[in-house]
Protein backbone atom coordinates (compact mmCIF):
# COMPACT_ATOMS: atom_id res chain seq x y z
CA UNK A 1 0.00 0.00 0.00
CA UNK A 2 1.31 3.41 -0.97
CA UNK A 3 1.55 6.30 1.43
CA UNK A 4 0.18 9.62 0.31
CA UNK A 5 2.38 12.73 0.28
CA UNK A 6 1.01 15.23 2.70
CA UNK A 7 1.47 18.95 3.05
CA UNK A 8 3.71 18.31 6.07
CA UNK A 9 6.02 16.13 3.93
CA UNK A 10 6.29 18.89 1.31
CA UNK A 11 7.08 21.43 4.04
CA UNK A 12 9.82 19.17 5.46
CA UNK A 13 11.45 18.75 2.02
CA UNK A 14 11.19 22.49 1.39
CA UNK A 15 12.87 23.27 4.71
CA UNK A 16 15.60 20.75 3.96
CA UNK A 17 16.25 22.33 0.52
CA UNK A 18 16.42 25.81 2.07
CA UNK A 19 18.78 24.57 4.80
CA UNK A 20 21.09 22.87 2.28
CA UNK A 21 21.05 25.97 0.07
CA UNK A 22 21.92 28.18 3.04
CA UNK A 23 24.80 25.88 4.00
CA UNK A 24 26.16 25.80 0.45
CA UNK A 25 25.84 29.50 -0.36
CA UNK A 26 26.32 30.80 3.17
CA UNK A 27 29.33 28.52 3.59
CA UNK A 28 30.86 29.89 0.40
CA UNK A 29 30.42 33.41 1.72
CA UNK A 30 32.05 32.46 4.99
CA UNK A 31 34.96 30.85 3.13
CA UNK A 32 35.43 33.97 0.99
CA UNK A 33 35.35 36.16 4.10
CA UNK A 34 37.86 33.91 5.86
CA UNK A 35 40.20 34.00 2.84
CA UNK A 36 39.99 37.80 2.65
CA UNK A 37 40.69 38.10 6.37
CA UNK A 38 43.72 35.84 5.96
CA UNK A 39 45.06 37.95 3.05
CA UNK A 40 44.58 41.17 5.02
CA UNK A 41 46.36 39.63 8.01
CA UNK A 42 49.24 38.50 5.79
CA UNK A 43 49.53 41.99 4.33
CA UNK A 44 49.70 43.63 7.75
CA UNK A 45 52.20 41.00 8.93
CA UNK A 46 54.39 41.73 5.88
CA UNK A 47 54.35 45.44 6.65
CA UNK A 48 55.26 44.81 10.29
CA UNK A 49 58.23 42.70 9.17
CA UNK A 50 59.30 45.43 6.73
CA UNK A 51 59.09 48.01 9.51
CA UNK A 52 61.17 45.81 11.83
CA UNK A 53 63.76 45.43 9.07
CA UNK A 54 63.89 49.20 8.64
CA UNK A 55 64.25 49.68 12.37
CA UNK A 56 67.13 47.16 12.49
CA UNK A 57 68.73 48.97 9.55
CA UNK A 58 68.49 52.25 11.46
CA UNK A 59 70.03 50.67 14.57
CA UNK A 60 73.02 49.57 12.51
CA UNK A 61 73.36 52.89 10.66
CA UNK A 62 73.45 55.43 13.52
CA UNK A 63 69.68 55.88 13.31
CA UNK A 64 69.43 56.34 9.53
CA UNK A 65 66.60 54.71 7.62
CA UNK A 66 67.46 53.20 4.24
CA UNK A 67 67.48 55.64 1.33
CA UNK A 68 64.15 55.58 -0.47
CA UNK A 69 65.61 54.62 -3.85
CA UNK A 70 66.93 51.28 -2.53
CA UNK A 71 65.08 50.56 0.71
CA UNK A 72 63.94 47.04 -0.24
CA UNK A 73 67.36 46.14 -1.65
CA UNK A 74 68.96 47.20 1.65
CA UNK A 75 66.57 45.06 3.71
CA UNK A 76 67.17 42.01 1.50
CA UNK A 77 70.95 42.52 1.22
CA UNK A 78 71.43 42.74 4.98
CA UNK A 79 68.93 39.91 5.63
CA UNK A 80 66.71 42.17 7.72
CA UNK A 81 63.54 40.50 6.42
CA UNK A 82 62.88 36.73 6.37
CA UNK A 83 62.39 36.47 2.59
CA UNK A 84 61.45 38.46 -0.49
CA UNK A 85 57.82 37.29 -0.30
CA UNK A 86 57.41 39.89 2.46
CA UNK A 87 57.67 42.56 -0.29
CA UNK A 88 54.46 41.26 -1.90
CA UNK A 89 50.96 42.26 -0.81
CA UNK A 90 48.69 39.24 -1.36
CA UNK A 91 46.04 41.55 -2.88
CA UNK A 92 48.44 43.35 -5.24
CA UNK A 93 48.26 42.36 -8.88
CA UNK A 94 52.02 42.50 -9.45
CA UNK A 95 55.14 41.12 -7.75
CA UNK A 96 55.37 43.83 -5.11
CA UNK A 97 52.83 46.06 -3.44
CA UNK A 98 54.47 48.31 -0.85
CA UNK A 99 56.25 51.65 -1.01
CA UNK A 100 58.28 53.84 1.32
CA UNK A 101 57.45 57.47 2.02
CA UNK A 102 60.20 59.12 -0.06
CA UNK A 103 60.39 62.09 2.32
CA UNK A 104 61.78 59.82 5.03
CA UNK A 105 64.50 58.06 3.04
CA UNK A 106 67.83 58.34 4.88
CA UNK A 107 66.25 60.26 7.77
CA UNK A 108 67.26 59.60 11.35
CA UNK A 109 64.44 57.48 12.78
CA UNK A 110 64.70 59.07 16.23
CA UNK A 111 64.54 62.64 14.89
CA UNK A 112 61.35 62.37 12.86
CA UNK A 113 58.74 64.68 14.31
CA UNK A 114 55.27 63.34 15.13
CA UNK A 115 56.15 59.66 14.60
CA UNK A 116 52.58 58.55 15.39
CA UNK A 117 51.30 60.65 12.48
CA UNK A 118 53.98 59.99 9.84
CA UNK A 119 53.49 57.20 7.33
CA UNK A 120 56.69 55.27 6.66
CA UNK A 121 55.36 52.37 4.54
CA UNK A 122 52.12 52.03 2.61
CA UNK A 123 50.34 49.88 0.06
CA UNK A 124 51.23 51.07 -3.43
CA UNK A 125 50.17 50.58 -7.03
CA UNK A 126 53.78 51.06 -8.17
CA UNK A 127 54.90 47.53 -8.96
CA UNK A 128 58.63 47.99 -8.46
CA UNK A 129 60.94 46.55 -5.86
CA UNK A 130 62.01 49.87 -4.30
CA UNK A 131 58.79 51.82 -4.81
CA UNK A 132 58.81 55.20 -3.09
CA UNK A 133 56.86 58.43 -3.35
CA UNK A 134 54.97 60.92 -1.21
CA UNK A 135 51.95 58.60 -0.93
CA UNK A 136 50.77 59.37 -4.47
CA UNK A 137 50.64 55.68 -5.44
CA UNK A 138 48.16 54.56 -2.77
CA UNK A 139 45.53 52.37 -4.48
CA UNK A 140 42.32 54.24 -5.32
CA UNK A 141 40.26 51.14 -4.58
CA UNK A 142 40.66 49.66 -1.12
CA UNK A 143 42.66 46.46 -1.22
CA UNK A 144 41.14 45.12 1.99
CA UNK A 145 37.61 45.44 3.40
CA UNK A 146 38.67 47.73 6.23
CA UNK A 147 40.97 49.85 4.05
CA UNK A 148 44.59 50.02 2.94
CA UNK A 149 47.42 49.30 5.35
CA UNK A 150 49.87 51.92 6.58
CA UNK A 151 52.89 51.58 8.87
CA UNK A 152 53.81 54.66 10.84
CA UNK A 153 57.25 55.80 12.01
CA UNK A 154 56.52 54.77 15.60
CA UNK A 155 55.87 51.18 14.44
CA UNK A 156 52.10 50.97 14.64
CA UNK A 157 50.06 49.82 11.67
CA UNK A 158 46.56 50.87 10.69
CA UNK A 159 43.88 50.01 8.18
CA UNK A 160 42.59 53.31 6.87
CA UNK A 161 39.88 53.99 4.33
CA UNK A 162 41.11 57.54 3.77
CA UNK A 163 44.58 58.64 2.70
CA UNK A 164 46.55 60.11 5.61
CA UNK A 165 47.36 63.82 5.49
CA UNK A 166 50.59 64.53 3.62
CA UNK A 167 52.44 67.76 3.10
CA UNK A 168 56.05 68.86 3.23
CA UNK A 169 55.52 70.47 6.61
CA UNK A 170 54.21 67.44 8.47
CA UNK A 171 55.88 64.49 6.75
CA UNK A 172 59.56 65.35 6.57
CA UNK A 173 62.19 64.58 9.18
CA UNK A 174 62.63 67.06 11.98
CA UNK A 175 65.97 68.82 12.08
CA UNK A 176 67.81 68.56 15.38
CA UNK A 177 67.54 71.69 17.49
CA UNK A 178 70.63 73.90 17.46
CA UNK A 179 72.52 73.75 20.72
CA UNK A 180 72.58 76.97 22.70
CA UNK A 181 75.96 78.63 23.08
CA UNK A 182 77.22 79.11 26.57
CA UNK A 183 78.46 82.49 27.71
CA UNK A 184 81.79 82.20 29.38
Amino acid sequence: MRRRITLVDVAKVGCLVVLIGYCVFGGATLLRHAAETRRAGTCLSNMIQLYRGMRMHALGQKGALPVAESWADALVKHKLIPNEQVLHCPKATGRYGYAMNSQLGGANLERIAEPTQRVLLFESTTDTRNAHDRLESIPDALRHPRGNHYMFVDGHGEWLQEVPRVDGENQGPQEPAAEAEEDG
